[in-house]
C-alpha cells in the first residue's frame, strides 16, 4: 500500500513555486500576519533569543524574527526537500544565525533533528495539515523544547463558524483579488481565484 503524503503535495517542486511566487497574494494580509507574529515574542529587539520555525517552508517567518530580533538566531525546520532549498538560498545573508533541519513533522522522529531549546517557537498556515492526534502531541514536543517562560505562536487555519462561512470565504475571496491587482495591475475572477485556492488546498499545484 503507497504511504499517505504527509507533506500534502509540498514536496512537489512545480507547487512549490507556485506557491512562492503567489504566497504574497493568496494570503490574505499574509505580512501583516507575520509581522505581528514576530512581534508577539515577549523579548526585546537586541536579545539573543533562540527561536525554532516549525514547517519554515522558504523561511518567510524566519526572516521577520531576524530583520526584527537583530541578535537572534532561528532553527528551521521543514520536511520539503525543495522548500528547504529555496530556504537556504534565500536566508544565506544571515549566515549562522540560521540552521536548517529537513525533518517531517508529521514524524515524532523530527525532534531528534533539532538540538537545544529556545525562547520562542513559530509556525505559519502549516500544522493545520497534520491530523488532530498528530497536532497534540507536537504541541507536547514543542512545550518540552521551551525555555522557562517560552511561548509558542502558531498563525494558522481555524474552521469557521457555519453561520459565517459563507460571508467569511466571500471576503478572504475579495482580499485576495485586491492584493493580486495591487501586486499584478489586474483583478482576476473570484472563480479563477476560488479554483487555485481549492488546488493548492487539495495537494496539486494551481493552473499557470
Amino acid at each position: 500500500m503507497k504511504n499517505h503524503d504527509t507533506l500534502c503535495g509540498w514536496g512537489d517542486r512545480a507547487k512549490v513555486a507556485w506557491f512562492v511566487e503567489n504566497a504574497e497574494t493568496i494570503i490574505p494580509h499574509r505580512r501583516e500576519q507575520l509581522r505581528l507574529l514576530a512581534e508577539l515574542i515577549p523579548s526585546p529587539c537586541d536579545a539573543e533569543i533562540a527561536v525554532l520555525d516549525l514547517r519554515a517552508g522558504f523561511g518567510a517567518v524566519t526572516e521577520q524574527v531576524l530583520t526584527r530580533y537583530v541578535n537572534a538566531s532561528v532553527t528551521c525546520v521543514d520536511g520539503s526537500v525543495e522548500m528547504v532549498r529555496i530556504a537556504r538560498e534565500r536566508m544565506a545573508k544571515y549566515g549562522a544565525r540560521v540552521r536548517f533541519c529537513h525533518a517531517d513533522l508529521a514524524d515524532a522522529a523530527w525532534r531528534r533533528a533539532v538540538d537545544g531549546s529556545f525562547e520562542a517557537a513559530v509556525s505559519a498556515v502549516a500544522i493545520h495539515h497534520l491530523g488532530d492526534e498528530r497536532k497534540r502531541a507536537l504541541y507536547r514536543e514543542v512545550y518540552d523544547l521551551l525555555r522557562p517562560g517560552g511561548v509558542f505562536l502558531n498563525n494558522d487555519l481555524v474552521a469557521t463558524p457555519s453561520a459565517l462561512k459563507a460571508r467569511f470565504e466571500e471576503l478572504n475571496l475579495l482580499a485576495i483579488q485586491e492584493q493580486d491587482r495591487i501586486k499584478r495591475g489586474g483583478a482576476r475572477l473570484l472563480e479563477e481565484i476560488r479554483r487555485d485556492a481549492r488546488a493548492v488546498a487539495s495537494g496539486r499545484p494551481a493552473a499557470p
